[in-house]
């Protein structure tokens, strides 16, 4: 199996979509700490923004992916990630 194999970049993909959720969701925590001081208010709001703007993109990146790009590289339902199926039924 090369890198460049579907299961290759279907895992590698997966694993991008999940560390975008990921970091959008530690600056939520970061930003929930400080976003009552008055010093952080204005940059917390934006960060917010920001942070769930990532997560929408990100999981309508992966909604997309689900729908038109993962039958073809994994035909038989039975055959992919539990993860995907997961990460489907979340989103």
């Amino acid at each position: 199996m090369t890198a460049n194999s579907s299961p290759v970049r279907v895992a590698r993909l997966l694993n991008d979509f999940m560390g975008q959720l990921h970091a959008a969701r530690c600056s939520q925590k970061i930003w929930l700490k400080v976003h009552d001081d008055p010093r952080y208010r204005i940059a917390a709001k934006y960060g917010f923004q920001i942070a769930f703007g990532t997560i929408a993109l990100t999981m309508r990146k992966f909604e997309d992916f689900y729908t038109h790009d993962l039958h073809r590289l994994i035909p038989y339902k039975s055959r992919r990630p539990a993860e995907a199926k997961w990460m489907f039924k979340e989103s």
